[in-house]
């Protein structure tokens, strides 16, 4: 590769250094902001008897920020729809956090909520013959979930609605069988049904075809990059190693200032800041972030253009020629 295609790479270099840097996971600050704001939607929806509207926001919301009000309102959220299980799960999951913070009202208040789904808990008990345990590598799964050994017999909390129970192993037919729990409190049994063995692939059929003439003879082969492509390639990848440091360190004054500004007028000796003052923050670290791609993205292409150029053949090498009677020692310039 000759010096001009390796300096068609230099704009896409300098653009990889730039957007690195800018393309940055949203703040703490961001997501707390967008699980707060789907919180009050969902809590809207709520109180206006929406929800199966609200029950995907509450999950979104817990999936940002995982605190306990929102576990709390979703396993709520959960009950109204139906998904007893879900929500008897989420209940005392908030038992168990709200005991661990020393909230035992919230925590008695979640546990008395459990108890009261235990009994209208619809269950799905998944036998398996012995028939059937006995193949080898035998997968059971519910509703994509593998379901191990040790519950197969046993009534599993589920859902109302409908669910499907496969069956899986090695060189046999995948079994499917399809279930809906359709009231409180109901036990649904399935029985997995023995596994077919699945019918061998036949032999792939090979036919007889005329090779027809020769190929015609390819392209000789590409001769190694010269001397002074690999140099030039080597200087215009340092270049964009120069220009992203130069990235690095310009992101990274931006950083200190920010966080000075922050410091000086938003923020207490305790990191307590206001509004403005998070977002400086927060702009900060952004420019933190994109300091540090810029020095370790620059600091590899100066070290792989300073390895092209160190490691590029000399053009000067003296050249021996041996004949029968003389031997000629001659130097290119």
């Amino acid at each position: 590769m000759n010096g001009r295609r390796w300096g068609r790479w230099l704009p896409a270099a300098l653009l990889l250094l730039t957007t690195s840097a800018a393309a940055q996971e949203p703040s703490e600050g961001e997501k707390k902001a967008a699980a707060q704001a789907l919180f009050d939607e969902a809590r809207g929806l709520t109180t206006a008897g929406k929800y199966a509207e609200a029950c995907p926001k509450f999950v979104e919301s817990k999936r940002l920020e995982p605190s306990l009000g929102t576990r709390f309102y979703l396993a709520d959220c959960f009950e109204h729809v139906g998904k007893l299980a879900s929500a008897w799960t989420y209940y005392l999951e908030v038992a168990d956090a709200a005991k661990a913070a020393g909230q035992t009202d919230r925590a008695r208040f979640a546990e008395e909520r459990a108890e009261a789904l235990r009994p209208r808990l619809a269950r799905l008990a998944i036998k398996v013959p012995p028939a059937v345990r006995a193949i080898p590598g035998l997968l059971v799964q519910r509703d994509g979930t593998i379901v191990g050994d040790a519950q197969w017999g046993s009534a599993i909390p589920i859902d109302l609605g409908p669910h499907v129970v496969t069956a899986s192993a090695p060189r046999c037919k995948p079994v499917e069988v399809k279930v809906a729990a359709g009231a409180e409190a109901e036990v649904v049994e399935v029985i997995v049904p023995p596994l077919e063995p699945a019918e061998p692939k036949p032999p792939p059929r090979v036919l007889a075809v005329d090779p027809g003439p020769p190929p015609p003879p390819g392209p000789p082969p590409s001769t190694p990059p010269s001397v002074k492509g690999r140099r030039t390639a080597g200087f215009v990848i340092g270049a964009a190693g120069v220009a992203g440091v130069a990235i690095g360190a310009g992101l990274g004054v931006l950083a200190l200032q920010k966080k000075s500004q922050s410091n000086a007028v938003h923020c207490d000796s305790g990191d307590t800041c206001d509004s403005a003052g998070l977002g400086l923050r927060s702009d900060a670290l952004a420019a933190a972030n994109g300091s540090n791609v810029g020095f370790i993205l620059g600091a590899l292409a100066i070290g792989g253009g300073i390895v092209l150029v160190a490691t590029a053949p000399s053009p000067h090498a003296p050249v021996i020629s041996v004949g029968p009677r003389s031997a000629l020692l001659s130097w290119r310039w």
